[in-house]
């Protein structure tokens, strides 16, 4: 299941409900994909704590169950990148990625997909929540993390 931190959801909800942010999992995927590009994932507890998080759905929720197979390519080629994982190694791609973070049941992801969304969520938290104020207005804050999406993505 999708889960974010609490720190993410109390930082975002000045624009949540306002369009287009109707979903708390529009806020998610915007960080998810921060994470992403900047191919930065951070695990959601340390050693010395545990970041408190709350479950922010279980599914890909209405349009995004459409795209649903779009998003979790994204999330593979990432962590195919992040691993090094030649396109030719078929045997590594299906053991280190597919057999691990798809179910073949539900064409979704396991729980260690999910867990693997969320680390790569709550990175794109991390570098959104050092370069932009708390949001507060959808226009402003889209502005922002275009911004800051180009920037990571340069690097």
């Amino acid at each position: 299941m999708f889960r974010l931190p609490l720190e993410a959801i109390e930082w975002s909800k000045g624009i949540l409900k306002k369009e287009p942010f109707m979903l708390q999992f529009d806020i998610y995927y915007l960080l998810f994909l921060t994470g992403l590009v900047a191919q930065d994932r951070k695990t959601l507890f340390d050693e010395e704590k545990t970041v408190m998080q709350r479950d922010v759905i279980d599914s890909f929720p209405g349009t995004y169950s459409t795209t649903q197979r779009l998003i979790i390519n994204f999330l593979l080629i990432t962590e195919k990148n992040k691993k090094a994982i030649p396109d030719d190694n078929k045997i590594r791609l299906r053991m280190e990625l597919l057999e691990k973070y798809i179910n073949p049941e539900t064409n979704s992801l396991t729980l260690d997909g999910f867990k693997l969304a969320n680390y790569y969520a709550y990175g794109g938290f991390q570098i959104l929540v050092e370069r932009i104020a708390k949001p507060e207005e959808p226009a402003d804050f889209m502005i922002a993390y275009l911004n800051v999406l180009r920037d990571v993505e340069k690097k």
